[in-house]
C-alpha cells in the first residue's frame, strides 16, 4: 500500500468523525510521510500499521478526550520506535509511568530490614578507623614519654649514686649502675624513635599518598 492509498483510505474511514478533526489527522500523517521521503515510505507505513488500525486508534482517542485537538494514539510508532503525540502540529514527549505500589513497599521493607545493618556496619568501620588511629596515637605519646623518662631517670640516678659514693660506696655504685642502665635503655629507646618516626612514617605516609594519588 503506498501513501496516497493509505491517505484515501484513511480519510474514507475517518468521514464519520468532524471534518476538521479529519483534515488535521490526514494532514498530519500526509506531511510525516512526506517528511521521511520516498526511501523511507514503506518503513513508515508498516510503522503506522493498516488505515483501519489508524482509524480506530483516532476514534478512540476523540472519544476519550472530547474537546481536545487529535493526538496520534500510542499505537502509531515510526520505523525508530519513537512514539509522538500530536497537539497543535507538534509532537508531545511521552508521559513517564508512575512506579506501581508494590515497588515502593518493597523498597520501604528493604530499607527497614537491611538499613539498620548497613548503618551498623557504616559505624563499626568508622570506629574501627577511629579506634586504629587513638591506638596509634597513644603509641606515639607513650614511646616518646618512656624515652624521655627513660634519659632523665638515667642521667638523675647516675648524679644522685655520685653523691652517695662517698657516704657509702656500694649504694652509691649501685644507683650509678641502675642510672646507667636507665640510660642506656633510653638510648636505645631513642634510636627506636628515630627510626619510627623518621623513618617508618614517612615511609608510611609516602605509601598511603601514593595510594590516594593513583586513585585520584
Amino acid at each position: 500500500m503506498g501513501k496516497e492509498e493509505f491517505l484515501k483510505r484513511l480519510t474514507y474511514l475517518l468521514r464519520d468523525i468532524p471534518e476538521e478533526e479529519m483534515q488535521d489527522a490526514v494532514s498530519y500523517y500526509r506531511s510525516y510521510l512526506e517528511e521521511a521521503g520516498p526511501e523511507r515510505e514503506e518503513e513508515v507505513l508498516a510503522g503506522f500499521g493498516t488505515p483501519e488500525q489508524v482509524a480506530e486508534a483516532i476514534r478512540a482517542n476523540l472519544a476519550g478526550e472530547a474537546g481536545s485537538e487529535w493526538k496520534r494514539a500510542p499505537e502509531n510508532r515510526d520505523a525508530r520506535g519513537g512514539g509522538a503525540d500530536r497537539s497543535g502540529g507538534e509532537p508531545l514527549r511521552e508521559e513517564k509511568k508512575a512506579r506501581p505500589f508494590w515497588q515502593y513497599l518493597l523498597m520501604g521493607l528493604a530499607l527497614i530490614v537491611f538499613g539498620p545493618l548497613v548503618l551498623s556496619v557504616i559505624v563499626g568501620v568508622a570506629g574501627s578507623l577511629f579506634g586504629g588511629l587513638a591506638l596509634l596515637a597513644g603509641f606515639f605519646l607513650l614511646l616518646a614519654v618512656l624515652t624521655a623518662a627513660m634519659l632523665l631517670g638515667g642521667i638523675s640516678l647516675t648524679v644522685l649514686g655520685a653523691f652517695f659514693v662517698f657516704p657509702g660506696f656500694w649504694p652509691g655504685i649501685l644507683l650509678i649502675g641502675l642510672g646507667l642502665l636507665a640510660f642506656g635503655g633510653g638510648c636505645i629507646l631513642l634510636c627506636c624513635s628515630w627510626l619510627f618516626y623518621g623513618c617508618f612514617l614517612p615511609w608510611l605516609g609516602r605509601g598511603i599518598w601514593g595510594i590516594f594519588a593513583k586513585k585520584g
